[in-house]
């Protein structure tokens, strides 16, 4: 009986004062604010300047009447979108059917013909969305009419569903208002949080600026192309376009490395091999280094100096007229290779001498070398390299000799040895089931410059019984845990073998190629496999750079059988 007395007073409220709930607000399941039955410029955008963006977007006194309905169809990119955007836009069809009495065709950007009449979920490519995407950042949302057509869209697909939700929700409580199937009255627009409500460079918005990386980019300077747009990204909200320089260019240009566009106006130096630069003018933005890694230390730095830096009133300018030059990270190149005991050819021992020379590490680590291969390098290097010699290395292992070359004008050797990886590593010795007898070979090397010391171990395990050398060889790496470590070399076993996770679970090491802030991986070994592999001590160590060396580029004589690994790195 109390329910029913609610009840009635409540129908004569409506009855006689219908104003009560003529400016109410009904909230979506985020934030977003609908008037029912009053025009409201309110917006859940958290950013001061949403209601401007709404105007250039949105004009307000557009509309879409029953006539735009009826031969409207519905686009979206079914293959990218959101895996509920499929059924929300039936839920659509059904209201619009149920008022206007059409029933919407629905479609695949793919299978898009000549329509007049749109309404365009998401990013369709169609000359509406693309306006809406050029205003909007990546985490905001909202629908509105833009030139003649509907747009419900969003900077993911994710946001647009939450677009198209919104929409469904605003039409299920206002309605459709008499013939009006939408006006721009109810255009509405949510933005994200962002930590920049302005970033300039060079008096210009950045993001009126393309990303430009040399077309003939080896995957290095694209990588940082994308690193730097995913910063300006996650600090600004816009999503900066990329492309190689064999494109036109464009009024407002952020060039990575070498590329084939004229910097020799505001370039004003040569480029050393041992520094990286920042050089810009009006509307362009040049960052670059001699090498792969100072390419990326210009990019970084220029990351974490100026995009990441300190903002006043969230409003950052950047300035930067001129060539600033920077000397480079010390870093350091150690090499990989199973060179492989049999084919005594000359013009594959040149073959090997040429990959060596071409990337010129600081330290070697070569397996599988007998003793005519160290007379062949040491003859050919030795002007350049030591051999970190141990007795034991020459005549104790039946054919896997593991050899240390350094450079001793960079670096000094403090100790060397070696051991079998065995129940009884310091005696010639192996497991049961191990083909043959295998050593592993160690060196500790100070840096001449820095005094900084760390270890090299160069390893070959054999085809069985690896994972118990791999215990040997965490337990000599126990002994020396107060120095960072490099440990490489063919380890016969793939990453989700018993060796590979002993080795990784040791709370040291991690894989370099994990820790690289530039990768190039590929097969060590035929054309598919991977079992060499470089460990390091990530909490002492950089990895600046991994990469897997293809022979293809190189030569037509094949030089072994196995793809050697070059790390650039630094000691921290």
């Amino acid at each position: 009986m109390k329910r029913k007395i609610i009840t009635l007073c409540l129908v004569a409220i409506l009855l006689f004062n219908p104003s009560v709930f003529s400016g109410c607000k009904f909230k979506t399941g985020k934030d977003q604010d609908i008037v029912a039955e009053e025009s409201s410029d309110t917006t859940s955008g958290t950013e001061d300047n949403i209601p401007d963006i709404k105007k250039a977007l949105f004009d307000g006194s557009a509309e879409l009447d029953a006539e735009f309905l009826s031969t409207a169809v519905i686009l979206y990119d079914k293959t990218n979108a959101a895996k509920n955007v499929s059924e929300l836009i039936l839920t659509l069809r059904s209201h619009i059917q149920e008022y206007f009495g059409v029933r919407l065709s629905v479609k695949d950007i793919d299978s898009e013909s000549n329509v007049s009449s749109k309404i365009l979920i998401g990013d369709t490519g169609a000359d509406a969305s693309d306006v809406f995407y050029s205003e909007i950042k990546n985490r905001d949302y909202g629908y509105g009419i833009i030139n003649g057509s509907l747009v419900i869209a969003g900077g993911s697909a994710d946001l647009t569903q939450e677009a198209l939700e919104s929409f469904i929700f605003f039409i299920q409580n206002s309605g459709f208002q008499n013939d009006t199937f939408f006006s721009n009255s109810n255009a509405f627009l949510s933005a994200g949080e962002y930590k920049l409500d302005l970033l300039t460079l060079n008096g210009t918005d950045i993001s009126k600026y393309r990303i430009v990386y040399p077309a003939a980019d080896n995957g290095y300077e694209y990588n940082l192309a994308l690193k730097l747009r995913d910063s300006i990204s996650e600090r600004y909200g816009y999503d900066l376009a990329i492309n190689d320089d064999s494109a036109p260019k464009s009024d407002c240009e952020i060039l990575i490395g070498n590329t084939k566009r004229d910097v020799s106006t505001f370039l004003s130096e040569e480029i050393s091999s041992d520094k990286y630069y920042y050089a810009g003018a009006e509307n362009i933005l040049l960052l670059t280094g001699n090498t792969d890694e100072y390419c990326y230390e210009s990019v970084n730095t220029f990351i974490e100096n100026y995009i990441c830096s300190d903002a006043e009133n969230k409003t950052l300018n950047i300035d930067i007229e001129g060539t600033l030059s920077f000397t480079g990270t010390s870093k350091l190149k150690v090499m990989s290779f199973n060179i492989y005991n049999g084919n005594q050819n000359i013009l594959r021992m040149e073959a090997v001498l040429a990959v060596i020379r071409k990337y010129d590490p600081d330290v070697l680590m070569t397996q599988e070398t007998r003793d005519w291969w160290v007379v062949y390098l040491m003859q050919n290097l030795g002007k350049d390299y030591n051999w970190a010699y141990t007795v034991s290395n020459r005549h104790d292992s039946d054919e896997t000799n593991q050899a240390i070359f350094y450079k001793p004008d960079k670096l000094s050797l403090i100790e060397r040895g070696m051991f079998w990886p065995s129940y009884t590593p310091d005696v010639k010795s192996k497991f049961t089931n191990s083909y043959c007898y295998r050593i592993i070979t160690y060196a500790v090397l100070e840096v001449i410059s820095s005094g900084k010391r760390f270890m090299c171990v160069d390893v070959h395990l054999d085809q069985h019984d690896s994972d118990l050398q791999a215990s040997v060889l965490i337990d000599f790496l126990k002994k020396y845990e107060d120095l960072p470590v490099i440990i490489a070399g063919d380890f016969n076993s793939s990453k989700n073998s018993a060796t590979y996770l002993k080795i990784t679970s040791y709370n040291r090491l991690e894989n370099a190629a994990d820790e690289a802030d530039i990768l190039n991986d590929g097969p060590t070994i035929g054309t598919s496999n991977v079992i060499d592999y470089c460990f390091v001590t990530p909490e002492t160590i950089d990895i600046h750079k991994f990469s897997v060396i293809i022979y293809k580029y190189l030569s037509d004589m094949c030089p072994s059988d196995h793809n050697p690994l070059l790390v650039s790195f630094s000691i921290k």
